[in-house]
């Protein structure tokens, strides 16, 4: 199937026009009236002269005609409004000339509503569990192109009428007051929903009929439109243009024309607009040409009628008819001069009418951001007090009804009240037999003939089943005679559908002869139209359905796949910026050839053009390609880790909201731009440019001149590639196991929770965000032998050696791997970040979300251990990092409930309750965790008594997080106690990333603090077995840590040691050679380090883990304690709202913030009975939770104060 959304990539050869891109709408060099005679008339006769008709055209006809005529010149009425449909077969007149067909054996056909109400019912017994991707903005577009062929009047008066009468008001009979343009439906007495209403009529009018060549032959019908796919229905015979070419608007952009006519939906007319509003932007633009060839308002209805005719031929039937059958279709013709232009009877009929089985009962309505669900038949009624953009966006996500028939539409159709309606099959089924198509079988076998398919004889009604399902079958047999004589318009159930298509075979083999003919016989069809102009035709090709949602509605985000449900968006600005750069291109090719460059305008363009240079251009549409190609691969299901595979979740991504791929693409514009001068430019002028050393330039894109040229000589490596990661990670692991020390820790693993909670709310734990949110994109196969064969730019799969210690044994070659997203989104020419995915400040982000979700009371919705909806949805977490977080939540609630109990509450309680919960997880990271780690020597440096600095950047660092920042991930034991109901048990650490609910909080948060770390190997739960379901085959923890620190570009250990040095003021020391990294490292490890690494400098920054030196007190390695004090000092400082000075704290919620710590956390909000002193310590000094409780009671005054 096509793509709905072209790739900009496609785009770029649409840059070669001369003179601004509307202004080269142009389809003719040379002025002319458009209905001036110029040049060799071509005049035609009828062939009846009595009749009287000619019509003359001039050979130079450039333009179309209003009314279709002289679209062909050698048959100027082909193709005109009025004129007669065609009947591909002979009519089935009874009498060969206008009474209703009959059955083979001469019977009446079944009665209409009869058949109709009961083949509804037998639909819906039908048992319905899928819903359709398809939604109803392809409905409503369909619907608008059948308008555009054939017109929504059923006949023309000298007096315009809203109808005539068949059946009284009341609808319990036939009306007395009934004209040969009425013929109303019998309704039967035993009709289960219009009987107990006493409706017994429906009013219908027929066709009007069409013969004005007073030909002797069957009289088909008159179509209203020409049948050209022109915006006939749009533009009228008589269009109304405003002085400077523009259609005069009405309802959501739609003419007069369509805003009045009638049945219609507001959707309907919403669409239509769209088209309206394109002439009128395509307008604005052509007019203001210096060189302006030609009526403004033709150019632009040509441009408007070519960007619809492709969105018809490329957007709309692909979708419909599925690959398979779009080519064998094969739209692929040229222009044929010889077949006339018009529309089947067949078509018009019955085929034409499939989507009307698709009217679900209700649709949805999204004004201003909010969603309801509305009957269908609402929308009919008093369109302007509807929303066109909220009606737009409601039917964008409002799937097509599938499987049976709406009450909407069999029984309400039209309603006012809900209750009384007409039935919309029925008048389908009526213009059928009116327009006496032949029955069913007979157009199956035409059609049949023309596509080269085997016919099947029907001689039974069991001869069907090729067509229809037995419920359907059993049903026909019931009301038909023969299976020869049923409907045509029952193809429409047809069950063979086109392979990766929507619609029944014969529906689609009626469709696809209809649009190739009025496609081949149209003289003006976009892809050959030899008038239009250059500009035209490119712009045609960027325009597309997307486009005109993002240009002409209120849409922050658009659908990249407009007719399907939940499709990928795009940022309407994006698509809008992308428009105005192909202008600003053009406009300044054409001040160049006009020489009229002194304007201001002149001026202003061209500083916008001196942005976009030759790379930036290559970048932006690469990368918007690369964005378009994210999001399709992550809507399927190949590229996305599967539910049964064991890293489900591990590498799990968030939704993009409304308007931040904007960030995504700016980012990705950057990647690609730095990308492509690294290639061009030497890395000489690279590193300048990146390093600002630059003069300011054109385009951003040399370095042609520098205030300081400077370039460091070519590092002496040899520029091999570093250690092979897993292969790396596995040796240190083995070596750790035969010469690492052996040591013990008081540390406990709740310490080590409690710092993943940490950096989760200074980073998140997600990996990127896509438009369509998954659980990890696919690197590797799902048993893990081989990369896979869907591998997208989300994913960078590790290799495992062949002999690897571990996964060797089983096969495994492949672990899966997401890099993490980047963030540039000013287009800064700088090296490109990762992007932090929650706030940067110790805020408790993780826990409240973006945007927290509170009760009436302020209180927060929580769930299992007091966890809020955020935390429980992200992965991978284990249920101590849940549980840890949840006191928090729980604190939150306990404080509003207390708050609530005052006799005086001011200001917003949540609030209040929100920065007390804040104050307590700040307090207790500085002044019970960080004491711990560092040391009384490394804490008291540190200097941590800062005061807030408004001047520097609140934001956290690369190396925190992608080396230093991942030292816990070290002390992760194979095991953690779980301490349920006095029972004790040692589990695999692995097992509590799943299945949350099963565990206690309470037993799991106890069974942590008496837990000790790890700090003398690398044990299999993180080196092995990291995230596996069945306790063999896991990740490997230490390469992700590895890869995500190789990815980011970081340098190496020694370089950053040598930084850290200098901001301390100690003293640096050079590594030659191994031997000089003894002040880090013991003997085995450094000769460890020289077996895999060719010198000193090039080892990961990851590994200043292995530091052995320390401050007095610390329980971290040197560098490591030295990154985490930068890291949190800064945090720190640049807190405005930083419990210790924050100004708007109550003297109740400073004095609670003193007095609340993790003792008392879990003395409240746990079932302990004793609660830990020091809860980082195993086996710490206890105290009765209750006694804490007491304490905090006396205290419970100090909550009016917050």
């Amino acid at each position: 199937m096509v793509q709905v959304y072209n790739a900009f990539t496609r785009r770029t050869r649409h840059l070669t026009v001369l003179c601004g891109i509307f202004a080269v709408l142009q389809l003719v060099e040379a002025e002319f009236d458009i209905y001036q005679l110029n040049g060799n008339s071509v005049t035609y006769y009828g062939y009846n002269k009595q009749c009287g008709f000619q019509h003359s055209c001039y050979g130079n006809h450039r333009y179309r005609s209003y009314d279709g005529s002289c679209n062909n010149l050698e048959h100027p009425t082909w193709g005109r409004r009025g004129n007669g449909l065609k009947y591909p077969i002979a009519p089935c007149y009874s009498d060969l000339v206008s009474k209703p067909a009959r059955s083979k054996n001469g019977a009446s056909l079944p009665q209409n509503r009869k058949l109709i109400a009961g083949l509804a019912d037998v639909l819906r017994k039908r048992q319905i569990n899928v819903t359709s991707k398809l939604n109803m903005c392809c409905v409503f577009m369909s619907e608008f192109i059948n308008s555009d062929m054939i017109g929504r009047a059923n006949s023309r008066t000298k007096r315009a009428t809203g109808g005539f009468r068949g059946c009284r008001a009341d609808g319990t009979d036939r009306s007395p007051f009934i004209t040969p343009l009425s013929n109303p439906l019998l309704v039967t007495s035993k009709d289960r929903y219009y009987a107990p209403l006493k409706v017994r009529c429906l009013n219908l009018s027929p066709q009007e009929k069409a013969n004005d060549k007073c030909e002797l032959k069957h009289v088909p019908e008159r179509n209203l439109q020409s049948s050209a796919l022109d915006l006939s229905s749009l533009y009228d015979s008589k269009p109304s243009y405003d002085d400077s070419g523009r259609l005069n608007l009405e309802l959501c952009g739609a003419t007069k024309p369509i805003a009045k006519s009638e049945p219609s939906t507001v959707q309907f007319i919403a669409i239509a607009g769209l088209f309206g509003k394109l002439h009128n932007y395509c307008v604005d633009r052509a007019s203001t040409c210096l060189q302006s060839p030609g009526p403004v308002q033709e150019r632009c209805r040509a441009f408007a009628i070519g960007v619809y005719q492709k969105i018809i031929f490329e957007q709309l039937l692909p979708v419909l008819f599925g690959e398979e059958f779009y080519n064998e279709c094969d739209f692929n013709c040229e222009y044929n001069p010889d077949v006339e232009s018009v529309v089947s009877m067949a078509y018009r009929n019955a085929y034409g009418r499939f989507q009307h089985t698709w009217i679900p009962e209700t649709m949805l309505y999204k004004p201003g951001g909010q969603t309801q669900s509305l009957p269908f038949n609402v929308f009919f009624h008093e369109p302007a007090q509807f929303d066109c953009t909220g009606t737009l966006d409601g039917i964008l996500e409002t799937p097509i009804h599938i499987g049976n028939l709406s009450r909407a539409n069999v029984d309400k159709f039209y309603t006012v009240d809900g209750t009384r309606g007409t039935c919309l099959p029925c008048i389908d089924l009526a213009r059928s037999r009116d327009s006496a198509l032949c029955p069913l079988v007979t157009y199956k076998h035409y059609i049949e003939k023309l596509f080269g398919d085997d016919p099947n004889c029907y001689d039974t009604f069991e001869d069907l089943s090729d067509m229809f399902s037995p419920d359907v079958i059993e049903y026909f047999s019931k009301q038909y005679e023969h299976p020869t004589d049923i409907d045509a318009l029952f193809g429409i159930l047809d069950r063979r559908f086109v392979l990766g298509g929507f619609l029944p075979r014969i529906v689609a083999q009626a469709t696809c002869l209809e649009f190739k003919r009025l496609k081949c016989t149209d003289r003006f069809f976009y892809t050959w139209n030899s008038y239009l102009g250059e500009g035209t035709r490119h712009l045609i090709k960027v325009f597309d359905f997307t486009t005109l949602l993002a240009l002409f509605t209120e849409l922050d985000v658009v659908p990249k796949q407009p007719f399907f449900v939940g499709s990928p968006r795009i940022a309407s600005k994006d698509i809008r910026d992308y428009i105005n750069i192909i202008y600003l291109k053009f406009w300044n090719i054409m001040l160049d050839m006009t020489n009229n460059v002194d304007t201001k305008q002149s001026v202003t363009m061209i500083k916008a053009l001196e942005l976009f240079g030759e790379y930036e251009k290559e970048a932006f549409i690469k990368a918007v390609a690369e964005l378009l190609s994210n999001e399709e691969k992550a809507q399927n299901s190949c590229y996305r880790i599967g539910q049964g595979e064991f890293d489900y979740g591990l590498f799990q991504t968030k939704p993009i909201k409304p308007n931040e791929d904007l960030d995504v693409r700016r980012t990705l514009t950057t990647d690609k731009f730095l990308k492509t001068l690294a290639k061009k430019l030497g890395k000489c002028e690279l590193k300048n440019l990146l390093d600002g050393k630059c003069y300011t330039n054109v385009t951003l894109s040399c370095c042609n001149g520098a205030e300081q040229i400077t370039c460091d000589p070519d590092n002496p490596k040899s520029g091999a590639p570093l250690p092979q990661n897993r292969k790396l990670v596995a040796g240190l692991a083995d070596f750790l196991d035969k010469y690492g020390p052996v040591t013990s820790s008081s540390l406990n693993m709740f310490m080590l929770f409690w710092m993943e909670v940490i950096n989760s709310d200074m980073i998140g734990r997600a990996h990127k965000r896509t438009q369509c949110p998954t659980q990890g994109f696919r690197g590797c196969r799902a048993d893990g032998r081989d990369r896979s064969a869907f591998v997208s730019m989300l994913s960078n799969p590790l290799r495992m050696p062949l002999d690897d210690p571990y996964y060797g044994e089983s096969g495994i070659s492949c672990l899966n791997f997401s890099p993490q997203e980047k963030a540039n989104d000013r287009c800064e020419i700088k090296h490109v970040a990762e992007r932090n995915m929650e706030s940067s400040y110790l805020d408790l982000s993780s826990l409240y979300g973006e945007t927290p979700n509170y009760d009436e009371k302020g209180k927060m919705p929580l769930y299992h251990c007091g966890a809020s909806e955020p935390v429980i949805r992200t992965a991978p977490t284990t249920v101590q990092n849940t549980a840890i977080i949840g006191l928090f939540g729980k604190l939150h609630n306990y404080c509003v409930d207390r708050i609530r109990s005052c006799p005086q509450s001011k200001g917003s309680v949540q609030e209040r309750c929100r920065a007390l919960t804040i104050g307590v997880y700040q307090k207790i990271i500085y002044g019970q965790l960080l004491p711990l780690l560092f040391g009384d020597e490394l804490y008291n440096l540190c200097g941590l008594d800062c005061e807030y600095n408004p001047y520097a950047e609140s934001t956290v660092s690369q190396t925190y997080k992608n080396g230093p920042g991942r030292y816990p991930h070290i002390w992760i034991t194979d095991e953690v106690m779980y301490k349920h109901k006095g029972k004790t048990e040692w589990r695999p650490f692995n097992e509590y990333f799943r299945n949350h609910e099963s565990f206690d909080c309470t037993a799991t948060l106890a069974g942590a603090l008496e837990t000790p770390i790890k700090t003398d190997r690398m044990v299999d739960a993180t080196v092995h077995k990291f995230y596996t379901v069945d306790g063999e085959r896991g990740s490997c923890l230490p390469c992700l840590d590895l890869a995500r620190n190789r990815d980011s570009g970081l340098c190496p250990l020694v370089t950053y040691k040598h930084f850290i040095e200098q901001i301390v003021g100690e003293e640096s020391k050079c590594y030659n050679t191994f031997e000089d990294l003894s002040d880090m490292f013991s003997p085995e490890l450094i000769k460890f380090f020289a077996q895999h690494y060719e010198y000193p400098g090039d080892i990961d920054l990851l590994f200043a883990s292995m530091d052995q030196r320390s401050y007095a007190g610390s329980n971290m390695p040197k560098l490591v304690s030295q990154s985490i004090c930068l890291e949190f000092k800064r945090l720190k400082c640049t807190d405005r709202f930083f419990y210790s000075w924050n100004p708007d704290l109550g003297e109740g919620a400073q004095y609670l913030i003193e007095i609340l710590d993790f003792t008392a956390l879990l003395a409240l909000f746990t079932d302990m009975e004793e609660v830990p002193l020091e809860p980082f310590l195993v086996d710490s000094a206890k105290v009765a939770a209750k006694d804490v409780r007491k304490y905090l009671e006396s205290v419970d005054y100090l909550s009016c104060q917050i």
